[in-house]
């Protein structure tokens, strides 16, 4: 036994005070009788007296000393170690999707969270604490905590999320705590079935509770469209309505009623009555264990607004042909010289000519820059001649967005006779095709934001006009340039979603279904964010101070919907030991009680050697 405070023993120096001060106390009073019959009178009365008065003085003495005892032990706080009767607790939360799913005492992570309250409360003192949450990603909660309280709070906190999670950096954690420590105790607290569990201790939340699900809803047809889909019911048979929301209507603008058999998945198909549409919703419009599934959303996202280009050239057929041939565009053509910094054109190619600064309104191309110039992202180092034509190479890269570009390439050989040696120095860029590590194709972000392509040679010094690759590549090239923001508005829970950086976009703020907001750097090309959430998603796109949104549909991932999943196995090498660590025991509260006792002992002493022997 040790002692926290053992400066509180200095109380028991009260023990002798208190036995002085009786020894010295009085207790005789002298008095003055008159006469002798009082006096027999007294002696008489005396002998009726209780037998045990003589020893109440010394009960309260007994009674006071004990007092004094307890209360300096109670300062001292004494410590009772407890061999090996504590453990190193490892907590791994499966914080997927279906802990999500409702049960009849509440949702199943609260259950799983209550799971590791009662067993870090029902621990011995002294014992340590970690846990991991495995959502769309793997984070160690605390770590080798010994404060219950702390532990706790912590808990109080966790969320899980709408994806399928991994356990495997999980399970490597607790194998490296499980190599320190054999006989630390592993608990995996999941809604999952596991066929296998290695040192390894498996608490289920998880019950076959009713749950049905919508299956790949889309919209079909060019007229007369109609919204498709199936219908599941996972555990039990089930009858179903479901509604159909045309832009965010309160009211279904029709229903269909649907009976369904225990895992038997049911198709649909409901007329919309309409092509005129931006949004279409179709709802599950019965309760069950998971709302997250009970909903699809699909937007409408054709109607891409006309654009305006401005060619800049000497010698404009081979651009504007081209132009003309994969787009809509309307065209104005310039000679340099009569270029004075127009503006309001969503496009402007600069060929054989580099002004001063290149516009802030538009997305740029560059063709033969002659000059270096303000704002580009690259430098011109000089021109570069070879004795003989040469053939340049179009990039190996497995860059999403580089096979994107390159997209329709025949692999014809291009060859040039002469081309501009550049140094790329804004890192956004991305190189196509290029000559000995020189870039003679790239396409990136200037420095206004906007889209920049730049071919660094002249036209008319290769064969590249007379090849349908041109073709290609200029149609890659004005989609590129004229992105919509969203070019899928359909994702799965834990998907990466795409948002492309439009001409003059300062800002994207990105609100998730549960309200979080997430402030997104428009820089480069697109920005990216991670869907942890199921349900609609907004996107504010902020342009020339004005602010647009734009909308996806993250779905709940078919594997998390299913009540009763299986986890296949999970297991720690290795074998278990017994040791277990020192546990503490410094509980006051058997010395509280008995200082009440002793106290109200005290009290009732006092009150009857008062009123009952005086």
């Amino acid at each position: 036994m040790s002692f926290i405070h053992p400066l509180g023993l200095l109380g028991l120096i009260g023990i002798p005070v208190i036995i002085i001060i009786y020894i010295l106390k009085n207790r005789y009073i002298e008095q003055i009788i008159s006469t002798n019959y009082i006096w027999l009178l007294s002696e008489r009365f005396l002998k009726r007296r209780n037998p045990f008065a003589k020893l109440a003085g010394l009960i309260a003495l007994i009674l006071q000393l004990i007092l004094v005892a307890v209360i300096s032990l109670s300062i001292a706080h004494p410590v009772f170690t407890l061999d090996g009767e504590a453990h190193n607790y490892t907590f791994i939360l499966d914080g997927s999707g279906s802990m999500r799913i409702t049960e009849r005492d509440g949702e199943r992570f609260e259950l799983a969270k209550d799971e590791i309250r009662e067993l870090i409360d029902g621990s011995t003192k002294g014992s340590k604490y970690s846990c991991i949450l495995v959502t769309d990603r793997t984070t160690v909660v605390f770590e080798n905590e010994s404060d219950k309280d702390k532990a706790l709070r912590l808990l109080d906190d966790l969320e899980p999320s709408d994806a399928v999670i991994s356990l495997t950096d999980a399970v490597g954690i607790a194998q490296s705590y499980f190599n320190v420590d054999t006989s630390a105790l592993t608990y995996l607290i999941t809604d999952k079935t596991y066929d296998r569990a290695d040192n390894v201790s498996v608490i289920s939340v998880g019950t076959a509770v009713a749950n049905s699900s919508l299956i790949d809803v889309r919209v079909d047809g060019t007229v007369n469209l109609s919204v498709r889909g199936s219908v599941l019911s996972h555990t039990s048979d089930a009858a179903l309505t479901l509604g159909v929301f045309i832009d965010d209507s309160a009211t279904p603008i029709s229903t269909l009623e649907l009976s369904l058999t225990a895992g038997v998945a049911v198709p649909f198909s409901i007329p919309l009555n309409t092509d005129n549409y931006y949004s279409v919703a179709v709802r599950i419009l019965e309760e069950d264990a998971l709302a997250a599934d009970n909903e699809a959303v699909i937007y409408n996202t054709s109607g891409a607004e006309g654009h305006d280009a401005l060619i800049v050239s000497e010698q404009p057929f081979f651009i504007s042909a081209a132009l003309r041939a994969v787009s809509a565009l309307s065209i104005t053509e310039l000679r340099p010289d009569e270029y004075a910094g127009q503006s309001g054109f969503d496009l402007y190619v600069f060929d054989s000519y580099t002004p001063y600064s290149v516009p802030k309104d538009g997305a740029v191309w560059i063709i033969n820059p002659v000059i270096s110039t303000q704002g580009v992202g690259f430098s011109v180092q000089g021109k570069y001649v070879p004795e003989a034509a040469v053939e340049i190479e179009p990039s190996t890269s497995t860059n999403t967005q580089v096979r994107k570009l390159l997209t329709g390439l025949t692999g014809t050989p291009i060859h040039v006779t002469e081309y501009v040696k550049c140094g790329i120095y804004d890192p956004s860029f991305i190189t196509l095709i290029s000559h000995k590590g020189n870039p003679l194709v790239f396409a990136g972000a200037n420095e206004w934001g906007n889209r920049e392509v730049v071919f660094a040679f002249d036209l008319h010094e290769s064969d590249l006009v007379g090849l349908t690759d041109w073709i290609a590549l200029v149609s890659n090239f004005v989609e590129f340039s004229f992105p919509t923001v969203l070019e899928r508005t359909d994702y799965t829970a834990g998907d990466v979603a795409y948002i492309n950086v439009i001409a003059g976009c300062s800002s994207i703020v990105v609100t998730s279904p549960s309200g979080k907001v997430t402030s997104l750097a428009a820089v480069g090309t697109a920005a990216e964010i991670t869907l942890s959430e199921a349900g609609i998603y907004k996107i504010e796109c902020i342009t020339g101070g004005n602010a647009k949104d734009y909308y996806v549909f993250s779905e709940f991932p078919e594997s998390e919907r299913v009540p009763l999943g299986t986890g296949g196995e999970i297991s720690l090498l290795g074998e278990a030991g017994n040791n277990g660590i020192d546990g503490i025991y410094d509980n006051l509260t058997v010395l509280f009680i008995l200082l009440a006792v002793v106290f109200l002992a005290d009290w009732a002493v006092y009150c009857y050697e008062k009123y009952k022997l005086r």
